[in-house]
């Protein structure tokens, strides 16, 4: 009984973002995330508190946030849900974590972007902008003699001192991995300041369509 009730304390944590329907999302009537269907109000508030959810806690959620939620709120849940993956609704991006407010402050503006293959001695850029405390960033490098190429395009999640976390697509394209053929990355994706480097780089390195591993880097301005 003690254990049900601390996992129910928890939760009742969430409890007023369900009620705050003063910042629904008017042009989504509903949404699906994974298998999870949320008719409306659908809050920022909800898909901040599910995301911010520990990974243990997310099995509890599951089974408890049902019965606290509203009538008008219908969820559908699936126990190979990822919720920790949910991360937008519909126009409206929750904000960015800033864990250190100088290493966020380094990462805004415009960078050198490059991919090894295509090269190391001219490169491409990425411009990382700050809207109402979302952080987004959107960058390409291109072959000067070849189609290769690398584009980047997404929303920061988190900044902390050696990393950021970032939620979008990474698309790569070179003429002798994959048959040439465009190879994208989707997803949660991290990069990294390893030791004294001056730049980050991208750590899900392996190619998800050849036996290659790809060196993606952000440098400092």
């Amino acid at each position: 009984m003690k254990r049900y009730l601390v996992i129910l304390i928890g939760i009742l944590a969430l409890v007023p973002v369900f009620f705050a329907q003063d910042r629904a999302v008017e042009d989504e009537p509903s949404c699906t995330l994974g298998e999870t269907k949320i008719s409306t109000p659908v809050t920022l508030e909800m898909v901040n508190a599910f995301y911010m959810l520990p990974a243990a806690r997310q099995e509890q959620a599951r089974s408890l946030i049902p019965k606290l939620a509203p009538t008008s709120v219908t969820f559908k849940m699936s126990s190979a849900l990822p919720l920790n993956k949910v991360f937008a609704v519909g126009k409206n991006p929750t904000k960015t974590i800033i864990r250190d407010a100088r290493a966020a402050q380094k990462l805004l503006g415009k960078h050198k972007l490059s991919l090894q293959w295509i090269s190391w001695d001219y490169f491409g850029s990425a411009l990382v902008k700050n809207s109402k405390g979302v952080y987004s960033i959107k960058g390409e490098q291109k072959g000067r003699e070849t189609g290769d190429l690398v584009t980047v395009d997404g929303v920061i999640r988190s900044i902390s001192t050696k990393d950021f976390t970032f939620y979008g697509t990474i698309v790569t394209q070179v003429s002798h991995i994959n048959a040439g053929k465009p190879c994208e990355r989707k997803g949660e994706m991290t990069f990294r300041i390893t030791d004294k480097r001056r730049y980050w780089r991208l750590q899900q390195i392996d190619n998800p369509c050849d036996a290659v591993a790809d060196y993606v880097d952000i440098y400092f301005r």
